[in-house]
């Protein structure tokens, strides 16, 4: 099943939009809706799962403190996964508090985080002054604000142990990253044969004629399979296509451009 988790606050189409866009099989609408206005938005969400045929699970949490909802979410993830669920989480959808255990969460659990793009706001270029900007009774004039007028004192997330993904095995990536986007035959023995030009494959040939005819070894093979493309596989930042052919997922992509 595929499970899609929301918090719901003041959107509407951050949170449906995206489990219409996953086909979910169910939702879950995360929220602190004791009152109007918040109300309004849950009704109106349900109302429009309703219509999609989409099940969901309202969960009343403490959106605003990061131990309740990072609790809520760990738990709630790990239940899903253990039924074998692809559980999508949007990050997006609620406050700031929210957004970080949200992501947290979804990572250390196996969840798929995503974040939400605004394709057009409801707030409009001239309505922002008088949304975002304090006016001077005196002189009338307007200074800008934003949504806060004070704050509370910074909190201090508890440090999680979330591993970066392995520099040798991303380094590896964008190697064959290179050679697919440059044409190359995606043979095992070539890409072998730009690993170990990066120092990456410890013994390419196994005797000096092997060389002279450019055949790598067996072992070579092995070690490239071994070493890089099933740590890849098991990461899922690659998957077979359907032809057999090994293609790059976009979990790969994203780990490729951003660590390599």
């Amino acid at each position: 099943m595929r499970i899609v988790i929301s918090c719901v606050t003041f959107e509407t189409a951050m949170v449906t939009e995206p489990i219409e866009y996953y086909k979910a099989d169910k939702a879950y609408l995360i929220h602190k809706a004791l009152d109007k206005p918040f109300i309004d938005f849950l009704e109106k969400i349900k109302a429009d799962l309703d219509e999609m045929g989409v099940p969901h699970e309202e969960i009343q949490e403490e959106i605003f403190r990061f131990p309740n909802i990072m609790k809520r979410l760990v738990h709630l993830i790990r239940e899903e996964k253990e039924k074998n669920n692809i559980v999508y989480v949007n990050i997006t959808s609620g406050p700031p508090m929210y957004s970080a255990a949200a992501l947290l969460a979804a990572l250390m659990e196996g969840g798929e985080p995503f974040n939400v793009g605004v394709q057009e706001f409801m707030v409009k270029s001239p309505e922002l002054y008088d949304i975002f900007y304090k006016t001077d009774e005196e002189t009338g004039k307007k200074t800008p604000v934003g949504t806060a007028v004070h704050v509370y004192p910074p909190f201090w997330f508890p440090e999680f142990d979330i591993k970066a993904p392995d520099p040798d095995l991303v380094k590896a990536l964008n190697i064959w990253k290179k050679a697919k986007e440059g044409g190359a035959i995606m043979s095992a023995s070539n890409i072998a044969k730009k690993l170990a030009a990066e120092g990456m494959i410890k013994k390419l040939y196994k005797t000096k004629k092997d060389e002279e005819r450019g055949k790598v070894s067996q072992n070579a093979i092995m070690e490239y399979r071994r070493n890089y493309l099933e740590p890849w596989l098991a990461e899922k930042w690659m998957e077979k296509g359907k032809r057999g052919e090994y293609e790059m997922t976009e979990k790969g992509k994203n780990i490729a451009e951003i660590f390599g």
